[in-house]
């Protein structure tokens, strides 16, 4: 290897010869030229990061000063853990909603009272009314302050918060009060529309909220008005208040409660309960009652109308005593419904209207020696061998036993 290396500094040209390739150095003023250039492009990389890291560094810095100076923050509520509100010589009634009235997010307080004034600044003199009068007032969820006050005639009747689900009404509670219908928007306070009440029977709660019968887009209510002789329907326009086609009269019937219930095929059916029984009436059947125009939203559910009443309409739903018809989703109209009665215990399916179970509760509120049910059979046990079991409100009625 020596050798070679030797032979090849010392006769470039006999390597040229031989055939091999000559590595030609570069001179010490060509590694300058190159050295310079290098250092030069290296020197000019570095500038540019630098810049870029302050410019980066100067926005940064930019977007923290604006959001922590310039830029306020949204105000957060500040909750009390408890408040107080007093009305000095004030009458309250059986009303007490919770609706979002300020749109911050926490539900506030809705209610009726009867004074001669809710504030200093306000009072029936300043309303034109006689005193007392009525007061609707919302109070603020977070800290007890009045957000609204409106003063209304007195007598009160009943008043219904929470309409607005699924609507474009632009009032939220509706009251009745003296001989008047008054709905209210919850944000403001302001009277949306006030009409005299429909003649006939007074109605009572709850008010059922349908779809649009009359064509404006805007969902409409029923009013139940009933006494020991009939029960009245009354339809009333969502938009303006005023009643929709005529009263709608069933003879012979007397409602302790009343319900809407949507079912699976897409019926809805107005559920009256009395005493002995609880039936149902199909929405499309009250519209047309009422001599309205068909409406095309409104279905029939075939398997419930085999079954209607040939004189009234009604359905037969639970043909027994019920002392209370409850829904098990209070926010759902078509869940199952449960009906109670001292006697027994029964759900209703709510996709079917048709009676899913009932059970016996005799056999457990009842007396020494009284019968208890076990897997759906009947024993007669000593009372302080009775075993009460619990109910399951979905399937069977017996969880275990």
């Amino acid at each position: 290897m020596e050798t070679t290396d030797k032979v090849t500094e010392g006769s470039p040209l006999k390597s040229a010869e031989d055939g091999t390739e000559t590595v030609t150095t570069p001179s010490a003023t060509e590694l300058k030229k190159k050295s310079c250039k290098e250092v030069l492009g290296f020197s000019r990389m570095t500038h540019w990061r630098t810049a870029v890291f302050f410019l980066s560094l100067f926005l940064c810095l930019s977007v923290v000063f604006a959001f922590s100076f310039i830029i306020p923050c949204p105000e957060r509520p500040q909750y009390n853990v408890t408040w107080n509100r007093d009305f000095a010589e004030a009458a309250t009634y059986d009303f007490l909603a919770f609706e979002q009235a300020d749109r911050d997010k926490v539900m506030d307080v809705l209610f009726v009272i009867k004074s001669t004034e809710s504030s200093p600044n306000k009072s029936c003199a300043d309303a034109g009314l006689p005193s007392p009068c009525l007061f609707m007032l919302a109070l603020d969820g977070t800290k007890g302050r009045t957000l609204w006050e409106r003063p209304l005639d007195a007598e009160f009747h009943w008043a219904q918060c929470g309409l607005q689900t699924g609507t474009r009404r632009s009032w939220h509670c509706l009251l009745s009060h003296s001989d008047n219908l008054t709905a209210i928007d919850k944000y403001t306070g302001d009277v949306v529309w006030q009409l005299p009440q429909p003649t006939g029977l007074r109605s009572s709660l709850p008010v059922l909220s349908v779809p649009d019968l009359d064509g404006d887009k805007v969902s409409d209510v029923v009013l139940v008005a009933s006494d020991d002789t009939q029960t009245q329907l009354i339809l009333l326009s969502g938009k303006k208040g005023t009643q929709i086609g005529s009263t709608v009269i069933i003879d012979s019937i007397g409602t302790n409660n009343h319900l809407l219930h949507y079912t699976k095929g897409g019926s809805y059916y107005v559920l009256l309960q009395r005493d002995s029984r609880v039936c149902g009436l199909a929405l499309w059947k009250i519209a047309a009652k009422a001599k309205l125009e068909p409406v095309p939203g409104l279905k029939k559910d075939k398997d419930l109308e085999n079954n209607a009443s040939n004189t009234t309409g009604l359905v037969p739903i639970y043909l027994s005593e019920a002392g209370s018809l409850l829904r098990t989703k209070d926010s759902d109209d078509s869940s199952d419904l449960l009906a109670v009665s001292k006697r027994e215990v029964a759900l209703v399916d709510g996709s079917t209207l048709k009676l899913r179970w009932r059970f016996n509760t005799i056999a457990i509120i009842g007396n020494a020696g009284a019968a208890s049910v076990c897997c759906g059979a009947e024993r007669a046990e000593p009372r302080s061998k009775t075993r009460g079991l619990p109910v399951g409100f979905c399937s069977d009625p017996h969880l275990w036993s």
